[in-house]
């Protein structure tokens, strides 16, 4: 199953069949990808917030981009793409 989150104009990919977050950096210009490894509870925890509470599970995005990458971003402007569930 694959997420997709909208950034301004980079793109959040959570991978969950291969426990893996990518951040793509203006994907339209095919900017930079960061590969961000998760373990299996990462998964469990990310689908149950996505099932439950979209508030927490775009946070809890945001803190593991910051704690990864060094990213900041915002939670108001992620965007669950639709049709990014797969």
């Amino acid at each position: 199953m694959i997420i997709n989150i909208k950034h301004k104009k980079d793109l959040i990919t959570l991978d969950l069949r291969i426990k893996q977050i990518r951040y793509l950096e203006d994907y339209k210009q095919r900017g930079f990808i960061h590969f961000i490894d998760i373990s299996r509870d990462d998964i469990d925890s990310y689908l149950y917030l996505y099932n439950t509470d979209l508030k927490i599970f775009k946070r809890v995005i945001k803190e593991d981009i910051k704690s990864f990458i060094n990213k900041d971003i915002n939670t108001l402007n992620l965007k669950i793409c639709k049709g990014g569930f797969y």
